[in-house]
């Protein structure tokens, strides 16, 4: 491992747990002409760093339509700076937003998320896990199940937001319509949690919204592709991460990362093709209603953000293949079990962290004390593998639009995940005092003493 001033050292130890998620290293494109920009370009990460720009600069440009994105937008706008916001064309478009309560009972909108009623009207492969197959069974197989799941998918949750933030009211705040219906969208969108109206703002032109993409920069210069020319003191990259892993493991010198379940771009997996065209036949049979996938609004002309490489398994999203993503087993360890010395914690998005990272961290312990009864020394090793591929292999179905295909994309997905951990656990999964609350009462940090 390389230390703070450059110099080497080796650790040894007897079980590694890699406990460095997916939100370490900030993906910041590179721009045509930047090293002649003169301004500050920097990533959202440093915003803390450089907040003196929300005092010095007079115009600034924010790149993206991600939630930190949004954040940064309001924070210079609200600060008095004009702010020029850039929506790649050839891109996801902008992220949905919600109030922070939800509902005509104000419920807060992370507690709904892990309330079991709301789970059930979205199609989880592990969602049996908590209970309640027959309900998800009847909701996602039957006709009449999968209308209640797309009137309360499109006609209630989507519908709410866009009539809460008033997209077409406006023709400047329509440029923050998202593009994809909410159902598809995995954890890409966000909470509107601003002492401000940052749509005012837009209303006003103190956010000048472009749906455009940069071509290049020039001194203290913006270029769009549509001829614009933006003046901007500082360039805010709200681009997020990269989700390929930190640490490189190799062995004798070769990267062994399909080994472990990592991303790679190493063909051996091809022996895996028939395992995945038989788990996507079973999760399109239990959930009919993925088979009818929707369309993106940019294809074919969906390009990836300047700077990545091909040679990043994540920078671009596989189509029938899983080498570019995760595949571990509870997404925590490789899919051979065997030795159990490597785990990884946290390697997922979602809004429950807390919830997640205390039940992993339980989970690991267990498994590296071989105190998991369902992974006894006479498990099968086919079986495993089946479910680590058919677990992996739903996110491409269900959040095609989100980071499904490359990485564990929770979001109504949280709550099952954690009862299927707990049931390896052999602990409760149920914890509430009613059946009534069981079901309608929504799951925090409380309820996992």
């Amino acid at each position: 491992m390389s230390t703070k001033d450059n110099s080497r050292c080796q650790l040894l130890a007897h079980k590694l747990v890699v406990a460095a998620g997916l939100t370490s290293e900030p993906f910041l494109p590179t721009f045509t002409g930047q090293e002649t920009f003169k301004s500050p370009l920097f990533h959202s990460k440093d915003f803390a760093l450089l907040a003196d720009t929300l005092k010095t600069a007079k115009s600034v440009v924010v790149f993206s339509g991600m939630k930190s994105a949004w954040d940064v937008a309001f924070a210079y706008a609200e600060a008095g700076v004009q702010v020029h916001w850039i929506i790649r064309k050839s891109g996801h478009g902008p992220c949905w937003m919600a109030p922070a309560y939800l509902t005509p009972f104000k419920i807060l909108a992370e507690k709904l998320i892990t309330t079991r009623i709301v789970t059930w009207l979205s199609p989880c492969i592990w969602g049996d896990a908590d209970g309640f197959g027959l309900v998800r069974s009847f909701l996602n197989k039957t006709w009449l199940g999968q209308k209640i799941i797309n009137l309360f998918t499109k006609n209630v949750v989507q519908a709410e937001l866009e009539s809460m933030n008033q997209y077409d009211a406006d023709s400047e705040t329509r440029k923050l319509k998202p593009w994809h219906d909410i159902f598809w969208v995995g954890t890409g969108r966000g909470i509107l949690n601003y002492d401000g109206d940052i749509f005012e703002y837009v209303r006003q032109g103190k956010i000048k919204v472009h749906i455009q993409d940069i071509t290049h920069l020039s001194p203290h210069s913006v270029h769009l592709s549509d001829g614009t020319i933006l003046p901007a003191d500082a360039l805010i990259s709200c681009t997020g991460w990269k989700h390929a892993p930190t640490i490189h493991f190799t062995r004798d010198g070769e990267d062994i990362s399909h080994v472990l379940g990592l991303p790679h771009n190493n063909a051996q997996t091809k022996k895996y093709d028939d395992l995945v065209t038989r788990v996507d036949e079973v999760i399109l049979k239990r959930f009919p209603g993925l088979s009818f996938q929707p369309k993106s609004r940019t294809l074919p002309d969906l390009e990836p953000l300047p700077g990545s490489k091909p040679g990043d398994p994540t920078s671009y999203l596989p189509k029938n293949n899983i080498e570019p993503s995760y595949l571990l087993y509870r997404f925590m360890v490789p899919p051979s079990l065997h030795p159990r010395t490597l785990a990884f914690a946290g390697v997922l998005r979602t809004p429950s962290t807390a919830l997640l990272a205390q039940t992993q961290a339980l989970w690991i312990t267990a498994f590296f004390g071989h105190e998991l009864p369902h992974l006894a020394p006479s498990t099968c090793g086919e079986q495993i593998l089946y479910e680590t591929v058919l677990h992996s292999r739903f996110g491409k179905w269900r959040y095609p639009h989100g980071f499904g295909a490359v990485l564990p994309d929770f979001f109504f997905d949280s709550l099952p995940y954690i009862d299927l951990l707990l049931s390896d656990l052999g602990l409760p999964r149920w914890r509430k005092k009613s059946f009534i609350g069981e079901i309608f009462e929504g799951y925090g940090p409380s309820d996992y003493p």
